[in-house]
């Protein structure tokens, strides 16, 4: 299961932030101000959490690189030990037939 992303809890609180304080100058009631401090706890929150958690793109390139190591490069002939490809079912320069 996929987290919520930094920058949707960053702009929710910052949402939540503007909107009890539109509220509050039009009806100001004490109580409200718990809405105000919840957004500036939001805000801070998205802050760290977009700070700590690694760019996808930098997993892609981790799981690439370890996926480049993890793969044959070549397949050597025993016959004539030309290189062929990993997929190869025969040689390219002696014909002999891999396993």
């Amino acid at each position: 299961m996929a987290g919520i992303p930094g920058i949707f809890i960053f702009v929710i609180g910052l949402a939540i932030t503007i909107y009890s304080r539109i509220v509050y100058m039009q009806t100001p009631e004490p109580w409200l101000n718990i809405f105000f401090y919840l957004g500036i706890i939001f805000i801070f929150w998205g802050i760290v959490k977009m700070i700590l958690s690694p760019s996808k793109r930098q997993k892609d390139v981790q799981t690439f690189q370890e996926e480049k190591q993890n793969t044959k490069k070549a397949t050597i002939c025993p016959r004539c030990n030309a290189r062929n490809f990993h997929y190869a079912r025969f040689c390219m320069m002696c014909g002999y037939r891999f396993q």
